[in-house]
């Protein structure tokens, strides 16, 4: 049985379009109290939530992130996404991961928790030197 579940299918799309200005764009479906956490940060807010999103950008040439499935509970409260998340460095290093996110909404309607779980913690990608970056290298 399929269910419409607009808040969860917005965020959906907001992963698929992310881009390290449109992080913003997620603060309509958060409550303004709302908790995210992953292996390596946590936050409360929505700038939190952007902040972590934007940084994915960093020195990023591309961020891509798919969502493969989801599954929720009987009244649509909790939503866990599958997802892989495929970063390309601007020195042409690759990080894959792949990962859960259990998304809770509260009594507001909006996303009031967001908790990410990863199949394996990545290794860092390369930074780029301060001539790198200011040559555009």
């Amino acid at each position: 049985m399929t269910t419409e579940t607009p808040l969860i299918d917005a965020y959906v799309d907001w992963l698929h379009s992310l881009t390290a200005l449109s992080a913003h764009r997620a603060s309509r479906l958060l409550n303004s109290q709302v908790r995210i956490r992953n292996p390596e940060a946590e936050g409360v807010g929505s700038e939190a939530v952007k902040a972590m999103h934007a940084a994915l950008f960093d020195d990023a040439a591309s961020v891509t992130i798919r969502v493969l499935s989801r599954a929720s509970d009987a009244e649509r409260n909790t939503t866990y996404l599958r997802w892989d998340r495929l970063i390309a460095s601007k020195t042409g290093a690759r990080q894959a991961l792949s990962g859960i996110t259990e998304i809770m909404v509260g009594l507001d309607g909006k996303i009031a928790s967001v908790t990410e779980y990863w199949d394996s913690v990545p290794d860092a990608l390369p930074q780029r030197g301060f001539f790198q970056k200011l040559f555009g290298k």
